[in-house]
């Protein structure tokens, strides 16, 4: 079983204890019960915000894709530049950090 799915479970069992318990009266028990249900709100927060982020990442490789078949001389040129760039960088790192020792 996935990780959402054990999380799913778990937030599926803490809001049927939640209604379980909604009409106790112990103050011990309510304040329990207040901080399961904001948990319970943020998770499913957070679950949807996460969705949101992977679908955003999953429309980056498609439009890269289009983009290296509609330019593929440009997107070889990007490309190699990006390697030449980081390189560059790499390379004055480690010179950098060696001239302070």
């Amino acid at each position: 079983m996935s990780y959402e799915k054990h999380v799913s479970h778990l937030i599926d069992g803490a809001q049927e204890l939640v209604h379980k318990l909604r009409n106790t009266q112990n103050p011990d028990i309510q304040r329990l019960r207040d901080r399961v249900d904001a948990f319970v709100e943020d998770a499913k927060q957070d679950k949807s915000e996460r969705r949101a982020r992977s679908m955003r990442i999953t429309r980056v490789p498609r439009s890269l894709v289009e983009y290296v078949n509609q330019h593929p001389f440009l997107a070889v040129v990007t490309a190699a530049s990006l390697a030449w760039t980081l390189g560059h960088l790499s390379s004055a790192a480690r010179g950098g950090t060696a001239t302070h020792r």
